[in-house]
C-alpha cells in the first residue's frame, strides 16, 4: 500500500481529472475536500468515473460553495478499480482547488509480475 495526496488547482469552467488509477490498482479514496478560494460563490461538481461499467457517478451537483468555504467528504471510503477517475469541474470563472487523498493497492493478479 502506498498512501497519496493529489493537490490540485482547478481550471474553471472545465472538467479536472484529479486522478486516474493506474494498471493493476486499486485505489481507496480516504478525502476529498474542494474549496473556494475566490471572492464570490461559485458552483462545483464532482464525479468518479468507472471505466468497467462506462458510467458516470455524480458525487456534488453544481453544489454551491461560498467565497472561503469548502466541501469535505472523509467518512467513509471509496474503493476504484484500474483506470476509474474522478473529476471536478467548477463554475466557470470560479478559483477552486481539491485535495484527494487515496491509497494505493496493487492488485494481487499483478504482484509477481503477471
Amino acid at each position: 500500500m502506498r498512501e497519496l495526496t493529489v493537490f490540485k488547482n482547478l481550471t474553471a469552467g472545465a472538467s479536472n481529472t484529479i486522478y486516474t488509477v493506474p494498471k493493476g490498482c486499486k485505489a481507496i479514496a480516504t478525502l476529498l475536500f474542494l474549496a473556494n478560494s475566490g471572492g464570490t460563490t461559485k458552483a462545483i461538481s464532482a464525479a468518479v468515473h468507472d471505466v468497467s461499467e462506462a458510467s458516470t457517478v455524480p458525487i456534488v451537483g453544481a453544489k454551491s460553495l461560498g467565497a472561503g468555504d469548502a466541501l469535505q467528504f472523509n467518512q467513509g471510503r471509496m474503493v476504484l478499480d484500474e483506470f476509474d477517475y474522478l473529476t471536478a469541474t467548477p463554475e466557470a470563472g470560479a478559483t477552486m482547488s481539491c485535495i484527494f487523498t487515496i491509497e494505493i493497492v496493487q492488485s494481487t493478479a499483478y504482484q509477481n509480475g503477471s
